[in-house]
C-alpha cells in the first residue's frame, strides 16, 4: 500500500470527492492533517494491522452512509429528530428549532483525545456565523467512542 500522505506536509491542499445527497459527482477543497501510524482492523474486522491514517479537514454536505449492505456491524441511519426534511411527518418528532431549515452533522474522528478536541473547537468556532440557531453535540449512548466531550467545557472563558 503506498502512504501518499507520508512525504507531504500537514496543510497541504486536498480534496473531498463524492455524491453528496445522492445527487451528481462534486469535490469539495481540503487540507491534509497530521498523519501517524496506528493498529487496527480493517473493514473486514482482520487484524491487527498497522497502517498510516491522514486525517483530512473540509466542509462537504451530506451524503448516505455507510451501510449494512457492505459492512455487517455498520448500519446506515438518518437522525430523523434533526432532520428538518421529514419535521411534520406521522411518528417522528423533531428536536430542531423552529426556524432551522438545515442541520449539518460533522462528524469528529481523531487518534486521541486532545486532537478530537481541538478538532471540536476549530469546527465551532468556523460554524459561529449569522444564522446559527443552535450548536450541539450527541453521543448515541455510547456506540460511536468511549470519550465523551462537553461543549461548554472547550470553551470555559465563555462560561465565565
Amino acid at each position: 500500500m503506498t502512504n501518499w500522505a507520508a512525504d507531504r506536509e500537514s496543510g497541504t491542499g486536498a480534496a473531498v470527492l463524492g455524491y453528496p445527497e445522492n445527487g451528481p459527482y462534486a469535490a469539495a477543497p481540503a487540507r491534509l492533517g497530521e498523519t501517524r501510524n496506528t493498529v487496527s482492523e480493517d473493514s473486514y474486522g482482520n487484524g491487527p494491522i498497522s497502517r498510516p491514517i491522514a486525517s483530512l479537514r473540509g466542509v462537504v454536505r451530506s451524503g448516505s452512509k455507510v451501510g449494512a449492505r457492505r459492512y455487517k456491524k455498520m448500519v446506515a441511519s438518518t437522525n430523523d429528530a434533526y432532520c428538518p426534511t421529514l419535521r411534520g411527518r406521522l411518528g417522528v418528532t423533531t428536536e430542531l428549532p423552529e426556524a432551522a431549515n438545515s442541520a449539518l452533522e460533522i462528524v469528529v474522528n481523531g487518534l486521541d483525545r486532545t486532537a478530537i478536541e481541538d478538532a471540536l473547537r476549530a469546527g465551532i468556532e468556523a460554524a459561529c456565523r449569522s444564522g446559527i440557531l443552535e450548536i450541539s453535540a450527541g453521543n448515541y449512548g455510547g456506540k460511536l467512542g468511549k470519550h465523551h466531550f462537553s461543549l461548554h467545557a472547550l470553551f470555559p472563558e465563555a462560561a465565565s
